[in-house]
């Protein structure tokens, strides 16, 4: 387990208790939430590997980690969409 591991579970037991007002949401808020929740875990990772290395860590990486990783949710939210209404029948 790496540290986006440990960021994701830290992340999941944080929100597991909001899933219920979440899944009500229009998609376009729960994009925004899932950016926030997203751009928070990308820093806090940046802060941890600038610690652990010992020196201030090119955030160019993280960026387009970011970049990828929320451009992707409205992907995977509409196959999990489908997947879910499929497995509802």
């Amino acid at each position: 387990p790496g540290l986006n591991m440990l960021l994701l579970l830290l992340a999941q037991m944080v929100l597991s208790n909001q899933q219920a007002h979440f899944v009500r949401l229009p998609f376009l808020f729960g994009w925004a939430a899932f950016l926030l929740v997203a751009g928070i875990a990308m820093i806090l990772s940046w802060i941890v590997a600038s610690l652990y290395y010992g020196q201030v860590m090119s955030g160019a990486p993280l960026l387009l980690q970011a970049l990828l990783t929320v451009g992707a949710y409205p992907v995977a939210g509409w196959v999990f969409g489908r997947l879910d209404a499929v497995l509802e029948r």
